[in-house]
C-alpha cells in the first residue's frame, strides 16, 4: 500500500456535485423564459458547455468568452432571445446559492484532513467557486485552493501543476495523489507531472488510454485506499 502526504483534489463532480447544482440552476432558467423541464434541454445545454470548457482547456479560449459562448451557443440551437450574459449571470448566482455534495465525499474530507494534506485543484471559475467553498465550509480542511482564473494557467498544463508543486514545498512527487473526475485535465495532467492518479469515474465511463494508478466508482472506495476506515 503507497503511503502519501498530500490529496490534490478536484472539485466538481469530485467533492462538490456540480451537475446538480447546474440542473437546478438551469431548471430555473428555463422556468423564467416560460419553458417546462426538459431533460432534452438539460442534455442540449450540458453538451455545449462541455464543448467550451474543453475549448478552454486546450486555450482556444479564455474564461470571459466561456461563460457567454455556452448560452449563446445552447440560444441559438433552440431559436430563444436572451442575452448570454444575463442569462450566465443568473445561472452563476443560482449555482452559488445551491451548493450539494458529491456522495460521501465530506465524510472522505473530514477523515481525509486528519492524516494528510489537502489542496484543491479546480479549473472553475473564481467568483463561482470561493462562494460554494465558504458556504460549504470545505475552506476549513484544506491547506491550498488552486483556483484556474486566478493563476491564469488550467489543468492539465504543466504551468498549473509547477505552482502546486511550489505550494507544496516541492514534496516527492510520489506521495502526491491526485483524485478528479476528469481524465484529461484531473488524471492526465496529474499522471504527466509524475504525480499518483486516482480517477472517480462514478458514471462508469470508458477510459480513453489514460494511465491512472486507481480507479474508483464511489468515494467510500478512496478510504480503503488510503486507509481510513470508510463505512
Amino acid at each position: 500500500m503507497r503511503s502519501y502526504d498530500w490529496l490534490l483534489f478536484d472539485l466538481d463532480n469530485t467533492i462538490l456535485d456540480f451537475n446538480a447544482s447546474s440542473v437546478i440552476a438551469f431548471n430555473r432558467i428555463m422556468e423564467d423564459l416560460g419553458l417546462e423541464e426538459d431533460p432534452e434541454l438539460v442534455r442540449r445545454f450540458k453538451k455545449y458547455n462541455l464543448q467550451v470548457w474543453g475549448e478552454m482547456e486546450k486555450g482556444l479560449i479564455d474564461h470571459q468568452q466561456l461563460k457567454s459562448k455556452r448560452w449563446s451557443l445552447f440560444f441559438n440551437s433552440i431559436n430563444i432571445q436572451m442575452d448570454p450574459v444575463e442569462a450566465n449571470n443568473i445561472y452563476f448566482e443560482l449555482i452559488k446559492s445551491n451548493p450539494v455534495f458529491v456522495d460521501h465525499a465530506f465524510e472522505i474530507i473530514q477523515k481525509g484532513s486528519l492524516s494528510h494534506q489537502l489542496m484543491i485543484i479546480t479549473n472553475g471559475l473564481s467568483e463561482v467557486q470561493r462562494p460554494r467553498l465558504e458556504i460549504t465550509r470545505l475552506t476549513n480542511y484544506f491547506r491550498h485552493i488552486v483556483i484556474s482564473d486566478e493563476l491564469g494557467h488550467a489543468k492539465p498544463h504543466k504551468a498549473y501543476f509547477d505552482h502546486c508543486h511550489d505550494l507544496m514545498n516541492a514534496p516527492d512527487k510520489e506521495r502526491v495523489l491526485v483524485i478528479g473526475d476528469t481524465l484529461h485535465s484531473d488524471i492526465l495532467g496529474g499522471k504527466n507531472f509524475g504525480y499518483h492518479t486516482c480517477w472517480y469515474n462514478y458514471s462508469n465511463n470508458e477510459n480513453e488510454g489514460v494511465p491512472t494508478d486507481y480507479e474508483i466508482k464511489d468515494l467510500r472506495e478512496l478510504g480503503g485506499i488510503l486507509e481510513m476506515g470508510m463505512t
